[in-house]
């Protein structure tokens, strides 16, 4: 079905009926929203500056010879990447020779552009447009601010890995337990002191093959932006220039538990383990990776 789906026009409008209903509704979930004008705020139009939620005016152009043009550039065995977890090798080879078209001639390579962090400018939203389906049910102004990040195959990933869970962070209320990261920067110095006034604060770093989104995010009401945009980027001025040992240990080691306590799930192995593949063209096991957070 991968390799030779068959497109049929009721197919194609129900889909597009859905997608149209998920486009309208985009401005009512700031978790769908803020990452969205976070990238396009990045990288401008076009690359990752591309939205992730189709736009509603790209839709009238999805038909089935459209949808094949695209299957036949992409879906192809030069352009993909086959794994396994708990399969011999040998058997899923069989599988592989069987199932798809692995005589195939490869396919000239894809000839991308590095993307370029535009930076200096913003998307903004009205608030009467802003996210409404908040699960506070209040007026709120949620902003996302955003730097340079690193790709997956970068020396410096696992470095800004534990830099994102130093800052940590989450929602001003969680039900705590271990693995919460409520010793992290944020947690202390934004979420904990300004409880009242602050609803939400969290690093994030979003990695791609040749690149990656570093962001944190801000959820106040209006009337305590302006002094709750200068604690956080105090917060993260001083990050450059005062982590004790002690936070820095914490941070490593609640980066490998969480790696770790991930890779217990298959589903979740098979998904790192052919990202690697397509990203970096190698694969690190726990004991690599562990090596790599903690140097």
């Amino acid at each position: 079905f991968t390799l030779r789906p068959k497109y049929t026009e009721e197919d194609i409008a129900d889909q597009v009926s859905v997608s149209k209903y998920i486009s309208s509704k985009i401005t009512d979930y700031d978790k769908i929203l803020l990452p969205e004008l976070a990238h396009m705020a990045s990288y401008g139009q076009g690359g990752l500056g591309n939205p992730f939620v189709v736009p509603s005016d790209r839709l009238n152009v999805m038909a089935p010879d459209a949808l094949v043009r695209t299957q036949q550039q992409f879906f192809h065995p030069s352009r993909m990447v086959l794994g396994g977890v708990g399969i011999e090798h040998k058997r899923l080879a069989e599988l592989a020779e069987k199932y798809f078209q692995t005589s195939l001639p490869p396919l000239p390579p894809l000839v991308k552009q590095p993307p370029k962090f535009v930076g200096g400018g913003d998307v903004r939203i009205p608030m009467e447009k802003s996210p409404r389906a908040n699960p506070y049910r209040k007026e709120l102004t949620q902003m996302a601010f955003c730097l340079p990040g690193v790709g997956w195959g970068h020396p410096d990933f696992f470095t800004v890995s534990v830099l994102q869970t130093l800052l940590g962070g989450g929602d001003s209320f969680s039900a705590g337990g271990p693995g919460k990261g409520m010793f992290s920067r944020l947690y202390q110095n934004m979420l904990n002191l300004y409880g009242e006034d602050i609803y939400n604060c969290a690093a994030l770093h979003t990695p791609y093959s040749d690149a990656g989104l570093f962001s944190v995010s801000l959820v106040c009401p209006p009337k305590t932006v302006a002094f709750l945009v200068q604690k956080l980027f105090a917060e993260l001025v001083s990050v450059c220039h005062r982590v004790t040992p002690e936070e820095l240990q914490r941070a490593k080691g609640l980066l490998k538990s969480t790696l770790l306590m991930n890779l217990e799930c298959l589903p979740i192995i098979l998904e790192d383990l052919c990202r690697q593949v397509v990203s970096s063209g190698t694969v690190l096991n726990a004991d690599e990776i562990c090596e790599a957070i903690e140097k």
